[in-house]
């Protein structure tokens, strides 16, 4: 990841200025490299649109990706985000997964802040 500082700065900037559109166009489809970045980044941003972006990556990103997305989640997510994590728990197989770990603890901060 050569550039991923300079793809993790510009990421940071469009979130800062909440530029969903910019980011849903350039990076939320992009290689598995810049969806991280934008996982990280997005727990800078408590918005609704942040909140879709996270739970669109928990949806389509490889397992990487997904664990980052629950743990920005576990920051910026509300109780309007836990049936969507409830119905992604049911569809992991059973066993001792640390995507399955993440999701529970995710779902455990949310629950206690809420």
């Amino acid at each position: 990841m050569l550039f991923g500082g300079n793809d993790e700065s510009k990421i940071g900037k469009l979130v800062e200025k909440k530029q969903w559109d910019k980011i849903k166009k350039k990076y939320l489809y992009a290689d598995d490299a810049q969806e991280l970045i934008l996982a990280k980044e997005c727990a800078k941003s408590d918005t609704d649109d942040s909140v879709n972006v996270l739970l669109t990556l928990l949806d389509i990103g490889g397992d990487e990706v997904k664990i980052e997305a629950l743990k920005s989640l576990g920051i910026v997510g509300n109780d309007h985000v836990v049936s969507t994590l409830q119905l992604t728990l049911s569809k992991l197989p059973e066993g001792d997964s640390p995507l399955r770990k993440q999701l529970m603890d995710t779902l455990h901060v949310i629950r206690k802040a809420s």
